[in-house]
């Protein structure tokens, strides 16, 4: 007997025809869902990334915290050198200072703006004494080394103090050639235009102002009243000057009236003009005989 035709769960064959219409119907269907998925993306969440941009001005300031005396040098390509003389150090302290300002993204001076560096970071303060140290010629910075200085301020400041009155000598030599090659009475020679260029080249750099130059005049040529010696004065005068940052006509003119009234000789002293000392002691063994 055959079983199989009676039992009830056994599926009826399916056709050729009615399974290429299934198919069809499907194929359809998926042509349906692609479009419909086309026309209806999901929406993808966005993930919104944290900023990571840097300004320039950071960039910058990084740089100079990691090597100041790089940036030193493309700031300033011909990398003065503070000489031992201090003959040219504002040259060399508005070349730190214009480092200092394109670091700092400012326009106003550092120096001045920091007290002369008393008001740093830590970080910077660490940065600037590299540069200080990179920016002198090397027995300054020697003596800055076997002292153990270390703090941009105090370090600034002793070669400014040095400096400053080595520069005002050197503004006193200049000003001293400038009246030699106006009183030169010989003809000039192919070397003379030469003389002057130089000389010009040399009061520029120094940044002396016609108020600081006739200060100068003054005290080089300032006769002192009779009775006063001639060295006493001058060092007098040039040890109150030094104290004095670029000090003006003004300046100079107090200090020489100072110094004047108190070298002056008291009332009743005998009024001579100071002899040397051969001459004095001749003098006073002459009135024991």
């Amino acid at each position: 007997m055959d079983m199989s035709s009676s039992n009830p769960n056994q599926l009826a064959p399916i056709t050729p025809e009615a399974a290429l219409l299934q198919l069809q119907q499907q194929m359809q269907e998926m042509v349906v869902e692609i479009k419909h998925l086309k026309a209806n993306p999901p929406q993808t969440p966005v993930v919104v990334q944290p900023s990571t941009s840097t300004s320039w001005q950071e960039i910058i300031f990084r740089n100079f915290l990691k090597s100041s005396v790089t940036l030193h040098s493309e700031v300033n390509p011909d990398k003065p050198i503070l000489a031992y003389d201090g003959s040219n150090y504002q040259m060399c302290e508005d070349a730190l200072d214009g480092t200092l300002k394109h670091a700092f993204s400012v326009t106003e001076s550092v120096i001045k703006k920091t007290n002369s560096f008393k008001e740093l970071s830590s970080e910077e303060n660490n940065a600037v004494p590299t540069l200080i140290k990179n920016t002198i010629i090397k027995p300054l910075r020697d003596k800055i080394i076997s002292v153990g200085e270390k703090n941009a301020n105090k370090m600034f400041t002793s070669l400014k103090t040095k400096c400053q009155r080595s520069d005002r000598r050197h503004k006193i030599n200049l000003m001293a050639k400038l009246i030699e090659l106006v009183n030169d009475a010989t003809a000039a020679d192919e070397f003379t235009i030469s003389k002057w260029a130089n000389l010009v080249s040399d009061l520029t750099q120094s940044k002396m102002t016609l108020d600081e130059a006739v200060g100068i005049l003054l005290q080089s040529h300032f006769k002192p009243p009779c009775g006063i010696d001639k060295k006493t004065f001058e060092f007098s005068v040039d040890q109150n000057l030094n104290d004095k940052d670029s000090p003006s006509f003004d300046d100079v003119t107090t200090i020489i009236q100072s110094a004047s009234s108190k070298l002056k000789p008291k009332a009743g002293a005998l009024d001579y003009v100071p002899m040397d000392l051969d001459r004095i002691q001749a003098f006073n063994g002459g009135n024991r005989k």
